[in-house]
């Protein structure tokens, strides 16, 4: 079973509203299972669940909640497949994120961190 880190930021109902229909009309890989969120860790493997948890669990200690502010849709090509996917990426609170990213892309999931391909903090709308 893939493991990864989703983070559901605190949004208003309007905002929260407004991304889920733009996703519902134009994302076709749109599952209203899951909110609005920014990927931390994509899916890893080849980990044992608790192992997983553990670290993730040690790593978050002592970090805090930030703000963060959504003005920009960025485009960008998938690089797995043909999508290309439209983006709401954080002016304020970015680094905070990539920080976070970063941090727990070390120990256990230091060989699952991908170079090749750039992180960008976003939450997907279409």
């Amino acid at each position: 079973m893939p493991l990864l880190v989703l983070a559901y930021p605190a949004i208003s109902q309007k905002d929260h509203d407004w991304v889920q229909s733009v996703r519902a009309e134009y994302d076709e890989l749109y599952c209203q299972i899951v909110a609005p969120h920014f990927s931390i860790v994509f899916p890893v493997f080849d980990i044992d669940q608790e192992i997983f948890i553990s670290h993730i669990r040690q790593q978050l200690q002592g970090f805090q909640a930030f703000p963060f502010v959504l003005r920009c849709a960025s485009l960008d090509k998938d690089a797995f497949n043909e999508y290309t996917h439209v983006y709401l990426v954080p002016d304020e609170g970015y680094s905070n994120i990539v920080k976070l990213h970063d941090r727990l892309y070390k120990g256990p999931l230091a060989s699952d961190l991908r170079l090749d391909i750039p992180y960008i903090p976003h939450i997907g709308v279409a």
